[in-house]
């Protein structure tokens, strides 16, 4: 819950430089730890707002860069949180397994399921991060990996939504995804406000 609620603050402070992105990070992990107190409750979304940030501000992302920002996230998640380095270190090998595994020989499910069933924020980052450099190009393929696993498939593909949302942005998104979405007028009126900073 605390990875999957965080995407709305690395969006608003990215929007002319509002906040630096360690703000946002450290901000994101704040929120998370409100409900989620344990390390791998709220690393995981301080990382995952460093992505989002970092993408959401470059012109024309590629995987090669997602990869950077993870890694780069990774190192941030060291300073930030330096009185829980075995946690950080856990989250920085799954990381580093969501990147490596994308484009193996083995089938999307079983890489997913190798690295769990995205019940805890650290599984279900990674297998977002996995998912999102599976399928960079390609909004639909990513999706269809994050949600068709045994796991915790909602939680999964919402946070893969996120970030490759945050790195081609809603006009690129296929219009299937959107165009019978319940309450489209309310979530785009939220999504001006927040780029605005009307946070009131």
């Amino acid at each position: 819950g605390g990875v999957m609620r965080v995407a709305p603050i690395p969006l608003y402070a990215a929007v002319n430089g509002r906040m630096s992105v360690e703000d946002a990070d450290r901000l994101a992990g704040e929120a998370a730890e409100l409900t989620h107190k344990h390390p791998l409750g709220f690393i995981p979304a301080a990382l995952m707002a460093h992505v989002i940030y970092r993408l959401a501000t470059d012109n024309a992302p590629t995987r090669q860069a997602l990869e950077t920002y993870i890694r780069e996230g990774m190192e941030t998640m060291k300073r930030l949180y330096s009185s829980f380095t075995s946690d950080v270190a856990y989250m920085g090998e799954l990381a580093e397994k969501a990147i490596t595994w994308a484009g193996n020989d083995r089938s999307d499910v079983e890489n997913i399921e190798a690295l769990g069933g995205g019940w805890v924020g650290e599984e279900a980052l990674t297998i977002a991060l996995y998912c999102v450099c599976s399928h960079f190009d390609s909004f639909e393929n990513a999706l269809i990996a994050a949600l068709n696993h045994a796991g915790d498939s909602d939680s999964t593909g919402a946070i893969t939504g996120n970030i490759l949302g945050a790195a081609i942005g809603y006009e690129a998104i296929p219009k299937s995804f959107h165009c019978d979405l319940e309450l489209t007028d309310v979530i785009l009126h939220m999504a001006d406000d927040i780029y605005r900073g009307e946070t009131t």
